[in-house]
């Protein structure tokens, strides 16, 4: 059974149309009608099993169209028939474009409405009965398994523990992890915002693991994924020794020098430490992870192993600098001043001046990311043009804490006006633009977005947020408001009034007017 909703601004048509045919009969269940397209978008939001949308195309606020770029951006797997009026022939090319299933006159015929849905079924049968092909889905299979593999291996370096279904799925894919130690290395883009695209990206990914799988074949047992833009290596031993590691490094090295020279790309790639089971992949991929942070000192296009610095720079951890940025959006000033002291304890067990002044780098770093704007805290103090140097370079540490205090404060301070400020700025430009084009026949919220720049959900947040109401009623009423100042003050016919205030078709004007008054047009004239 293939399920069905039916749409139609005249909500007793919609119910006609899903009456009109025994939908049984063909398969087809229909479990709702609507009135307008907004209700009809919801309503997919929240059930996942609607495998077809029958809409009428001219439609208020949003019309069959922008209904069916919505459905086939968001649900591309249902399938959209649409009904226009008698002769609007014009919408045969665009509906073929926007890749309609059928498109049917208005008034709707048993006959016409029989033939589409039948042959919509017989579409759905026939993508079903794909779905059974033992032979497609083999295919399938076959060029899923990278994919797969990518997800397995990643979940090992993401997890302190090995699932059970990990486990399984390992077997599956015929990847042997039988071994006594391992050592993870991470290669990482030094200048991935140059790329153009993330197709370009993941072209680029893939000569690049070519290029490793040439160098590492004869060097050592290993595995290699992608995720997140990065190459991972896990390499294998049963016998791990120093000649090993050597192998490895000039491999690397290798692979470095050939990705730069041949794809004009430049890499650097970290390397853990030795690890002697599974459990300790996590771990060693966090020790890749931060021997690549020494890129900011030492350049890149380099091969740089955590040993060989230091593992007392992970006394800050990721989790701390999240926690700053956590206190900052959402804690008081008593919570930012306990973090920062604890971070402040940590950082004077460092060990050298170079970790010292990585960690006070990412802290920096961490801190300035969560300002809404950056340029506010270099004003307020002043030191713009090294920011940095001046709070890093300061020979007293507990000075230097209480100015991270005092920045968080007014970040956290800042933020706060600048969020205000945008949201009344963003308010005000919208229902600007509405109050300017409120008598246009093709006002939708989309438009709205366009105009001003910005994304259909912020701006329904802006109405709940600023309004307490939504696009629909807001628009609604500022029309009803509009009409009956024109029908107190006006001779004007009510078909006329009706244009006026953005309703192409006076009959639906009546009807809106009603139920938002209680009177008619005609009605309410004649009582003012």
């Amino acid at each position: 059974m293939y399920n069905v909703i039916v749409i139609d601004d005249d909500i007793q048509i919609a119910k006609n149309v899903s009456k009109m045919i025994n939908y049984q009969e063909l398969g087809f269940n229909v479990v709702a009608t609507f009135s307008n397209g907004f209700d009809a978008l919801d309503f997919l939001n929240k059930n996942e099993d609607i495998t077809l949308v029958i809409s009428d195309i001219e439609m208020p606020y949003i019309d069959g169209f922008s209904l069916c770029k919505e459905i086939k951006r968001d649900y591309p797997l249902i399938k959209v028939v649409l009904m226009m009026g008698y002769g609007a022939f014009e919408y045969a090319k665009k509906s073929l474009d926007m890749g309609v299933s059928g498109l049917i006159k208005k008034p709707v015929v048993n006959d016409e409405l029989f033939k589409i849905l039948n042959k919509i079924k017989i579409q759905f049968d026939d993508e079903k009965n794909i779905l059974t092909n033992l032979e497609i889905l083999r295919t399938y299979q076959k060029e899923s398994l990278p994919i797969v593999k990518d997800a397995v291996l990643y979940s090992l370096v993401r997890n302190s523990i090995t699932p059970p279904f990990v486990e399984k799925k390992l077997q599956f894919l015929n990847i042997d992890l039988d071994y006594k130690e391992f050592i993870l290395a991470c290669l990482e883009f030094d200048d991935l915002g140059t790329r153009d695209s993330l197709d370009e990206v993941e072209l680029m990914l893939m000569k690049i693991k070519t290029i490793c799988n040439e160098y590492l074949k004869q060097v050592s047992k290993y595995e290699l994924f992608t995720v997140d833009e990065k190459i991972l290596f896990i390499f294998k031993f049963d016998n791990f020794s120093s000649t090993s590691l050597t192998k490895i490094d000039t491999a690397f090295t290798d692979i470095l020098m050939k990705t730069k020279k041949v794809l004009n790309v430049s890499c650097s790639i970290g390397v853990s430490l030795l690890c002697e089971d599974l459990k300790s992949l996590k771990l060693a991929y966090i020790q890749a992870k931060h021997a690549l942070e020494y890129r900011l000192f030492m350049g890149s296009n380099k091969i740089y192993y955590y040993g060989n610095y230091t593992n007392k720079v992970n006394l800050v951890t990721s989790l701390d600098l999240q926690q700053i940025s956590y206190a900052i959006n959402y804690s008081d000033e008593e919570v930012i001043r306990q973090i920062l002291y604890t971070i402040k304890d940590k950082i004077k067990q460092l060990g050298n001046i170079n970790d010292y002044y990585l960690t006070m780098t990412r802290i920096l770093n961490e801190i300035l990311l969560t300002s809404e704007n950056v340029y506010n805290v270099y004003q307020k103090y002043g030191i713009e043009g090294d920011f940095y140097g001046t709070i890093i370079t300061n020979r007293d540490i507990d000075i230097i804490f209480e100015m991270l205090i005092n920045v968080c404060l007014y970040i956290k301070d800042d933020n706060k006006k600048v969020l205000l400020n945008n949201i009344q700025y963003n308010a005000k430009q919208a229902l600007e633009y509405i109050d300017n084009h409120f008598d246009e026949l093709d006002l939708s919220l989309e438009s709205v977005a366009e105009h001003i720049n910005l994304s259909v959900s912020y701006i329904c947040y802006l109405f709940k947020k600023e309004k307490n109401t939504t696009f629909v009623k807001y628009l609604t009423d500022l029309r009803i408001n509009k009409a009956k100042q024109l029908l107190e003050n006006t001779n004007l016919k009510i078909s006329e009034i009706a244009e006026k205030v953005g309703y192409g078709d006076s009959y639906y004007f009546s009807h809106i007017f009603k139920k938002n008054t209680g009177y008619s047009p005609k009605d309410y004239r004649n009582k003012s």
